[in-house]
């Protein structure tokens, strides 16, 4: 689950940063209740960054293939 514990709002506040030197990087916030967290932090529309709300775990993995950072 996305939250204060897992310092989500640190990682999309950097990932904003890095955005403005690196246009083209991706941020996924994945997981149970990603879709929800997302709303509520006003990221469901932001550029960049890709929302999967409770992926199965085969996606999770296929997710987990694309990081590079």
């Amino acid at each position: 689950i996305p939250g204060p514990g897992k310092k989500t709002q640190l990682i999309v506040d950097a990932f904003q940063k890095l955005r403005r030197i690196h246009p083209t990087a991706t941020l996924v916030i994945a997981g149970f209740d990603a879709a929800r967290y997302a709303s509520a932090a006003g990221l469901a529309d932001s550029a960049g960054i890709e929302i999967h709300d409770n992926p199965t775990d085969d996606k999770m993995h296929e997710l987990m293939s694309t990081v590079s950072i």
